[in-house]
């Protein structure tokens, strides 16, 4: 095939080119060179890299961190249905009290003992106790053959707890179970102000 040159370069190109394949520039006269085709950049490997990376982490923390953290939402759990198990043993036996003490002319159990007395009452000796650390609730001795009808402040009138001596203990997570005359039941910290003493207003004559 004949071929003449480029009227830029002097290169023989083909009458069917509209552009030197040498120089680029149009075989045309008075025409622009072809427009740059620019490149597509591709993105940095360092930046594929990290977006990989924190997909990874991403899905791993997914599956890992409900694993590690588990085990301390089941341990609370568990710890709080123990502390509400503790508060309703207390709340019982503060009910079974006050069973005892309709049957008893309004008069609190004469002993610290009051296990045999309030038995018949509650008939569950697991009642008597924390369900988490087992041991019994103490009474408070200021109250005891007392009558309650006489009592200024019931609700404020401490009657079972937990710990010794007039001592809370703070078992559940430095709370103790506190019942009180009236027969309701709260926990409070071990650290808190609690007064054991009993107010009587004088008997009517």
């Amino acid at each position: 095939m004949a071929t003449f040159p480029c009227p830029h370069c002097g290169k023989p190109v083909e009458p069917s080119h509209l552009y030197c394949p040498y120089c680029t520039r149009s075989l045309r006269l008075n025409a622009e060179a072809p427009p740059a085709v620019e490149s597509v950049r591709r993105p940095p490997t360092k930046a594929i890299t990290w977006v990989v990376a924190i997909g990874v982490i991403a899905v791993a923390a997914m599956f890992v961190l409900p694993m590690i953290l588990l085990p301390t939402v089941v341990k609370t759990s568990h710890n709080a249905a123990l502390n509400t198990a503790c508060l309703s043993n207390m709340k019982q036996l503060a009910v079974g009290h006050l069973i005892y003490m309709s049957d008893y002319d309004d008069h609190m159990v004469p002993d610290a003992n009051f296990k045999p007395a309030v038995m018949p009452y509650i008939k569950n000796l697991e009642i008597f106790a924390c369900p988490q650390t087992k041991i019994e609730f103490a009474v408070n001795d200021d109250l005891l053959g007392k009558e309650v009808n006489l009592l200024l402040d019931p609700a404020a009138t401490v009657m079972l707890y937990e710990g010794y001596q007039k001592v809370l203990s703070g078992p559940h997570g430095g709370k103790s179970s506190v019942a009180y005359a009236d027969s309701h039941a709260r926990q409070i910290m071990k650290t808190a102000p609690i007064d054991f003493s009993v107010k009587l207003e004088k008997p009517v004559k």
